[in-house]
Parts: C-alpha cells; structure tokens; sequence
C-alpha cells in the first residue's frame, strides 16, 4: 500500500516571487527549522540518495534533494553523510505490559516501552491486555509520556477455558464469551480501546481439548467494530473470515495453509513468527542472553530465560519442541501468503514467551524476507503498510507534514534486512537519541498529564504510592 499522504498534512507553503527579475519561488522556511543533510532516505518505492529532512516542531517539514531549493546558510545542519534514513517501525502485534517471562517477575512497563523505542520502534499495537492500557495510550498522545504512539484492545474475548486464559481467569488478559459477544464487544469499545481482540480457539498451546467460540459470538463480536482475531490454523483463517473478521493476528500454524486458503481475501495478517521462535531459541538453540539481542531486556526476565535454559524441564512436556515445529510451518506459511500476495504487516507479539520487545520485531523483518520479500517489502510491511492499516497518516512515511521519527542507520537495509538493526540514532519527534540513551530515558515528561496513571511512586501526589499492577 503506497498511498500519499493527505493533502491537509502538508505543512509547507511557497512565498511569492521575490521580484519580475526573480521568477523563481523561494520556501518560507520557519524559524526553528534543522536540516538532516546527506542521507540516503528510504521511501516505499526505493532508495533516495543525497537528501535533506527539514525538520521543524517535531515534524518534516520538507524532503530536499539535489534538485531542491537550496538550504538557506542560517539554518543549523546536522550532516548524516553515508548514513540511510527509514521510518520508525511500526509492530503491528505486541503485548506492552507483559514481560515475556514464564512467570511473574514484577512489572515490566517501563522497561518495555524503553526497548521499543531503544530498537526505533515508535508505534505498536498492543492485542490483548488489561483495558488500563487505555490511559498509556492516551498519555502518550497527550506527550506526558516518552514511548511509542499506541493502539489498545483491552482483555482478548474467548470462550471459557480457551486462550489465552486455558487454566486461571485473567481479568486483566480475558473477556468470556457464551452468546453475549455483542454486548462484550460492545463494552470494550465504549470503554476507549481502538480495536478489539478475539481467539477462535486454543488451537495447539495445551496439552488437552479446550472449547472454541461459538461463531455466532465470532460474527457478532466482529461486526460491533474491527476486530483481530487469534487463529491456528487455515481451517480457523477461513472460519473467521467467514465470520465477517478479516484480521488474522497470527499467521496460520498448526497445519500448512492451502494456496487457496492464503489467496481468501483477508484485510491483514499479522507475521508473528517470533512468538513460536522465542521459547525454542532460548531453551533448545541456548542463545547468548548477554548478545546485544537481549540488551533491553530487564535483568528478573533474563535470570527467567537462563533458569529456563538450565532447566528445560519446568517447561510444559515438549512446549519448546512444540513451538519449534509451529515455528517452521509459520514461517513456511509465510512463504505461501507472500507468493499469494496476501496483505502480511510485521507483527512480533512481543511479550510473549521468550520473545523481547523492540528486538523482536527485527526477526519478523528478516523472516518475511527468508520466506520471500524484498527488503524493501518487508520494511514497508513494518512502517507506512502498518501505519496505515492503524490510521496513522503521519507515521510510516517521511514526507512534508509526517512526524520526524526515524533511525539513522549505518548501512544499507535495502541490501540487506539486518542492517535495520544497525542503528545509530532513533529521533523522535525531531530529538536524536542513541539507543542506549534510550534504554536509561526518564519516560514522564509532564508528570500533571499523567491523568492518573503513574509508572513509579514518584509520579503520585504527596502520601499516595503507586500500584504498579494497575498503575494507578
């Protein structure tokens, strides 16, 4: 999806001919404009060497090339030569306040939204949690928080007894449904979240038979408002969207997809293949907890993966074996919704088990280039595809008018996919910042915009304390 920006979005204007001697327009630039100079920017066409970013108020407000109108000598240049330029990324599939640890190891939210943009992730969609993320979100957008741009779905609806929620009822994860989809759906949206989640069924995460929505409830739910829906395998892909709910959270893998069902026509597929690959790359591949993967990671999560690695068996019976193998149908799925030209977004489901934020969303771009995108493709599934599948007008691109959050990168992600991870600086809103710096960044900016929320006991009033579990 190339689509341009609106039109109102563009901010730039022409001032007047300078004089009948003079026929050539000049830009009025403002005040505070920056220049980004010498960088190759990477645009979802293609690569453009030799460009300037006029930054101003957090936003571009001008994309200058050689042609361009020449940069006036008054205003500051922050040179970037040999450096490539692309949007922030976008994960289309996270879960912001879990840990990715297998038990509780304390709250994590600060430390997730720190890895998120510390891996120049500036926006995520967060599919199932407590419906208190409704206040995160809206601190971000009212710029009291330092983070990524967010959109919330509340507790994931699901059949008693289905996941997410197969052996304990999480109020904070679950909604159960049994012929009252409607009103459950309902009740989320008027609660504030921007899109709802719903799990067809359990599929292949335990061990024993677990109940599947009624599709009634799954039509219902689906026609309240947009609705991204768990599903297993091809048989659940095709069962949802015949239900009317064509975003599939997951790529299909608990069996491999047929050509014609990767061909139905869905809205969205979410990759996800890290969520699969996380537990099997820690437990049985024993992956370095202390490589520049896991950087971000808090330290109680990482002594989580490395008891894991030392003792397997406090694993469910074969879960790592288990996910393995959904792993490679994944990832070999990918390859035939790739050939079926199926509309895929980079999603990680970061948060999940063994799976970190930030970092994670990195291994989706290089999956979907292993099952068969260009790298060009794969970026674009995790900047202005994603962004505009969440409404998002001014994220995802770098064009007059789209906010200024993008990464410096050393080398040539268009060459190959892993130099997205190579980053030198994340600028959000128009302020660079290293990825370690943002790993330490001091996230409340307006402690009085919080509304409520806290993160710490340092954001409360005089003799009130912080529940970190509600963060309230």
């Amino acid at each position: 999806v190339n689509s341009p920006l609106p039109m109102a979005l563009v901010l730039f204007a022409l001032s007047a001919c300078a004089g009948e001697d003079d026929p050539t327009p000049r830009v009025s630039w403002p005040a505070d404009a920056v220049a980004v100079t010498g960088i190759t920017l990477v645009t979802p066409d293609g690569a453009r060497p030799n460009v300037s970013l006029v930054l101003s108020e957090g936003r571009v407000f001008d994309v200058v090339g050689a042609e361009g109108a020449p940069l006036p000598a008054w205003m500051p240049r922050e040179d970037r030569v040999g450096r490539f330029v692309i949007p922030g990324l976008i994960d289309r599939h996270v879960h912001l306040s879990h840990s990715g640890a297998t038990v509780w190891v304390g709250d994590t939210l600060e430390a997730n939204l720190r890895a998120t943009l510390s891996w120049g992730v500036v926006g995520v969609a967060d599919l199932g949690g407590p419906l208190w993320l409704t206040k995160v979100r809206d601190a971000l957008d009212a710029g009291a928080l330092l983070g990524p741009r967010l959109a919330v779905s509340g507790p994931m609806l699901t059949a008693e007894g289905s996941h997410p929620c197969e052996t304990v009822y999480d109020r904070a994860l679950c909604v159960f449904v049994d012929g009252d989809g409607a009103a459950q759906a309902e009740a989320l949206l008027d609660a504030g979240v921007n899109q709802l989640k719903v799990a067809v069924q359990d599929a292949e995460f335990s061990p024993w038979p677990t109940p599947r929505i009624d599709l009634a409830d799954l039509a219902a739910i689906c026609a309240a408002g947009p609705a991204a829906v768990h599903v297993g395998d091809g048989d659940d892909a095709a069962d949802a969207l015949a239900a009317g709910c064509d975003t599939l959270a997951h790529t299909p893998f608990g069996g491999p997809l047929s050509a014609e069902q990767a061909a139905l026509p869905f809205g969205e597929v979410h990759s996800t293949v890290s969520a699969l690959a996380g537990v099997p790359r820690i437990v049985l591949d024993k992956d370095d907890l202390g490589g520049p993967r896991y950087a971000a990671v808090p330290e109680a999560v990482l002594n989580n993966w490395a008891t894991l690695q030392a003792r397997p068996e406090l694993l469910v019976d074969g879960f790592a074996e288990a996910s393995a193998l959904w792993a490679a149908q994944a990832q070999a799925n990918l390859g035939v919704l790739i050939v079926a030209q199926a509309p895929l977004l980079a999603g990680s489901d970061a948060g999940y088990y063994g799976v970190p934020h930030g970092a994670a969303l990195h291994d989706e771009l290089l999956a979907l280039v292993q099952a068969g995108m260009s790298p060009q493709q794969a970026l674009n599934a995790a900047t202005v595809e994603a962004a505009l599948a969440l409404g998002w007008t001014d994220l995802g691109v770098l064009a007059p008018g789209a906010q200024a959050d993008f990464l410096t990168l050393r080398c040539d992600p268009l060459a190959d996919i892993r130099c997205a991870q190579d980053i030198e600086e994340v600028w959000l809103h128009g302020v660079a910042w290293t990825p370690e710096a943002l790993r330490s960044a001091p996230l409340v900016v307006d402690p009085g915009g919080l509304g409520g929320l806290c993160l710490t006991t340092a954001d409360c009033g005089e003799g009130l304390a912080c529940d970190r579990v509600h963060h309230a």
